[in-house]
């Protein structure tokens, strides 16, 4: 007599585990770079919107005296709106260079890449 048998055995049950579990991971990894990436931009255009703050200023302005307590009250808003912001200004002539730089934390909040240095300059 023959015996039919129905249903999964324990290899086919754990087969299909590990694939969805391999899946799974791929999507936590796919959705961890997004996260830097948005974290990243984030970053990015609150220093370009500080950037171009400071040359709308620097272009109001009429006197040098003017512009150095403008640099240093910008500096202070950098350091609160980017993690380790910094903002520094150059002047060649009628020319300013305007850097902006912070430090990217690591999403995670570990400590296993360290923290990216980031610079964004503007010239005008």
């Amino acid at each position: 007599m023959k015996r039919c048998e129905e249903g999964f055995s324990l290899i086919e049950i754990l087969a299909v585990i590990l694939i969805l579990s391999m899946g799974l991971l791929a999507l936590a990894k796919i959705q961890i770079a997004s996260l830097r990436n948005i974290t990243a931009s984030y970053f990015q255009t609150v220093a370009l919107l500080q950037a171009e703050n400071c040359a709308e200023r620097i272009v109001s302005l009429s006197s040098p005296l003017q512009v150095s307590g403008l640099i240093a009250e910008w500096d202070l808003e950098n350091r609160e709106r980017l993690p380790e912001g910094r903002g520094e200004v150059f002047q060649n002539g009628n020319q300013y260079t305007i850097q902006v730089s912070w430090n990217e934390p690591n999403i995670l909040g570990q400590n296993r890449g360290g923290s990216k240095s980031r610079l964004l300059k503007l010239v005008i």
